[in-house]
């Protein structure tokens, strides 16, 4: 046995032995042997169930991809796989409202000062990995795509105030972008685009890729995908990945790499603990028992907002006045462990998500004042009796919503206040969601992914955007956004989002409630991976980078826990829950 594991159970005992000093029901005796079980255990299923890594690592995907369109893929499982197979044009680090650029994909990066023009280059060693050398061409027809195709993820972004930039090609390795006017949000669009390879692309003229249509899924990036396979132990798909000797960047430790597919969010848990996967984003209150078991847990404040939403087509439209009163109703802090652990899970204090810079700083909403907040719903509901207040929801016992909704509905009874609930179906749920003058349900909860990029928000409560699913208007708001994204001064900009958050707060049409981390374990045999940066979205910034560190033991420690033969072919295995997947069809 290596040696940091038997610091690791020395360390063990010495934590359990100080936590149960003043118990004095436990003897020292007691504590011990249950330790020594504990560790036995630990060191049983490593044994028996932890094969070498080899040459391959394997990921753990939640959900199985369903859009693999770069330019209309949603779902986070369809974005990590494009994520692995693509690299991005460069990295944009953002920290105390100060940016700076690491080129990736190209050798170069320059802005000029009034942030108006662009000049791009590409490095003249990258390929697609079906050999054809990234080009100028390739940029110019993702960018020229967006444009175009005014429904993709990327919405508008690549317009300024309704015009489209410009892209113009200066030799096979280089372009030139120029914007309508300053746009300080379009360096962080910029760095989220994928490029794609234009020679494959054009040839489509269907916006959905299913996982049949593996002829699109040429990348760039350090693993080139192989194929899509079952795999018969665990009733479940994998994509495979192989080395691709054409990388222009350093060459990958691993010769494979295996993306194997969970439908819940608990799967890689019982993967990990039969250590199937040796790194996945897991659930908070998983994270405790993964550490036990020689996992590493690396936490990102990049996860998701979770909102309050009100539609404005239906009670609290009309009746804005009691919004505040059903959010003091609501009671925050009750609702927060359904989201996960106090460690994970943290009040919101703006539309924007925790890691972003411009995030305003004020304290999050705390006039819990639930007495009162019962008064005025209790009059409203005396003065209006026909009018009942409507809170839809996803009917799945699995999401949050449901429970919350539960939950709720309780609370309010007992304060006398009908709460009527909407179920439905996530279909359905989100075709109500996203019209704006649907009035079937009047609240809801409402979860967006965090962004560095303050201008990313704007979508969700612009006039007329189609992603405002609110119906909220406000002229003067508009405007500002406008402002704030042509104000090449980081400090005056702060000022800028500043006002519109809080005017955003004071209006509530949502109103912000948790942020949600992002967490992931990586088994304890994968190393350098600070070097390889994880991120709270594709794994790892720099795939090629991770290693291994295979576990070893000897017959002497197994000795030392009086394991014997039978103890390893016998050990249990953790069952995995509902991961039997069928692939998508065409």
């Amino acid at each position: 046995m290596k040696r940091k594991k038997i610091i690791f159970f020395t360390l063990l005992i010495s934590v359990f032995l100080s936590s149960c000093a003043k118990d004095s029901t436990s003897s020292t005796a007691e504590i011990k042997e249950a330790l020594f079980n504990t560790e036995k255990g630990i060191l049983v299923a490593k044994a028996a169930k932890q094969k070498e890594i080899g040459d391959t690592i394997k990921y753990g995907l939640v959900g199985y991809p369903a859009n693999m369109n770069p330019f209309y893929s949603e779902s986070d499982s369809s974005n990590r796989i494009i994520e692995l197979l693509y690299e991005p044009l460069f990295y944009l680090n953002d920290q105390n409202l100060n940016y700076t650029t690491e080129t990736n994909l190209l050798n170069s990066l320059e802005i000029e000062e009034d942030h108006k023009v662009f000049k791009l280059t590409l490095k003249e060693n990258a390929l697609w990995h079906d050999g054809t050398p990234v080009t100028s061409d390739d940029i110019i027809y993702s960018i020229n795509y967006t444009i175009e195709h005014r429904d993709t993820k990327h919405k508008d972004l690549f317009r300024i105030d309704g015009e489209p930039v410009s892209v113009e090609k200066n030799g096979e390795k280089a372009v030139t972008i120029t914007l309508p006017r300053t746009s300080m949000s379009f360096l962080y669009n910029l760095a989220d685009l994928t490029i794609v390879p234009s020679h494959i692309y054009s040839k489509y003229e269907n916006t959905f890729f299913s996982v049949k249509n593996k002829d699109s899924f040429i990348g760039n990036g350090p693993f080139a995908f192989e194929n899509i396979y079952y795999d018969t132990t665990s009733f479940t798909d994998y994509f495979k990945f192989n080395k691709f000797d054409g990388y222009f960047g350093e060459e990958p430790k691993f010769s494979h790499l295996e993306a194997k597919v969970a439908v819940h969010g608990t799967t890689p848990r019982y993967e990990m603990l039969d250590y199937n996967v040796q790194v996945g984003y897991i659930n908070s209150s998983d994270a405790n028992a993964l550490s036990a078991v020689d996992y590493n847990i690396y936490e990102f404040p990049q996860g998701e907002v979770v909102n309050l939403l009100y539609k404005e087509a239906g009670l609290f439209g009309k009746h804005p006045e009691i919004k505040d009163a059903f959010l003091q109703a609501m009671n925050v802090d009750s609702i927060k462990g359904n989201f996960g652990s106090s460690l994970h899970v943290t009040p919101a204090n703006s539309i924007f998500s925790e890691d972003n810079p411009y995030r305003l700083n004020d304290s999050p909403f705390a006039d819990n004042n639930t007495q009162e907040a019962r008064n005025t719903l209790l009059r409203f509901s005396l003065d209006h009796p026909e009018e009942v207040i409507k809170f839809g929801f996803i009917l799945d016992p699995g999401e949050p919503q449901e429970r919350v909704a539960v939950a709720l509905q309780e609370s309010f009874k007992a304060m006398g206040v009908d709460l009527q609930l909407v179920p439905l179906y996530r279909d359905e749920f989100e075709a109500k969601l996203y019209d704006p003058s649907n009035n079937e349900f009047d609240v809801c909860l409402y979860s967006y992914p965090s962004n560095p990029n303050p201008d990313s928000y704007k979508s969700y409560f612009q006039t007329d955007s189609p992603y405002n699913l609110t119906g909220y208007s406000n002229p003067d708001l508009d405007a500002l956004w406008e402002k704030a994204d042509a104000q090449t001064d980081p400090v005056q900009r702060k000022v800028l989002y500043d006002e519109i958050q809080r005017i955003i707060l004071r209006d509530k049409p949502v109103y912000p409630l948790l942020y949600i981390k992002t967490i992931m374990a990586v088994d304890e045999r994968i190393t350098n991976v600070e070097q390889a940066e994880p991120k709270a979205r594709g794994y790892f910034r720099y795939q090629e980078r991770l290693d291994k560190e295979e576990f070893e033991y000897t017959q002497e420690d197994l000795d030392a826990y009086n394991i014997t033969p039978n103890d390893l072919e016998n050990a249990p295995n953790n069952e995995t829950v509902n991961n039997r997947v069928t692939p998508l069809e065409d």
